[in-house]
């Protein structure tokens, strides 16, 4: 009786889990999560008043902050592909397409630059 029972909730839980909405929910509620724990110091004052240094320095510390995350998220990209490659799996447009991804991510300031600077 008491693994029907058991059955009966991991079955509930799988549904559940299946649900589109339940899966946004906790998307958004781990995004919710990450931002909490984040702390640009988008409040501090310079020492010459200018709220425009404390706006760039926040979202500098932003972008510091998403490059360290890119840096692991590529890291864990690229093991993926070197198993695929190991166990005899791997397609070249998934590679080609983590190359890819991870070179416009990290020089994402340098094709910034090349549009901002006109030339």
């Amino acid at each position: 009786m008491r693994s029907t029972n058991f059955h009966s909730v991991v079955t509930g839980l799988r549904d559940i889990a299946r649900n589109p909405m339940v899966k946004q929910a906790a998307l958004v509620g781990a995004g919710l999560a990450l931002v909490a724990l984040v702390d640009p110091a988008f409040a501090q004052s310079t020492a010459s008043g200018s709220g425009s240094d404390a706006i760039t320095s926040g979202l500098n510390s932003i972008k510091s902050w998403l490059t360290g995350i890119t840096s692991v998220v590529g890291i864990l990209a690229v093991m993926g592909v070197g198993y695929m490659k190991l166990t005899g799996r791997m397609q070249w447009p998934a590679v080609i397409s983590v190359m890819v991804g991870l070179g416009i991510i990290f020089s994402a300031s340098t094709i910034v630059g090349w549009f901002s600077s006109g030339s």
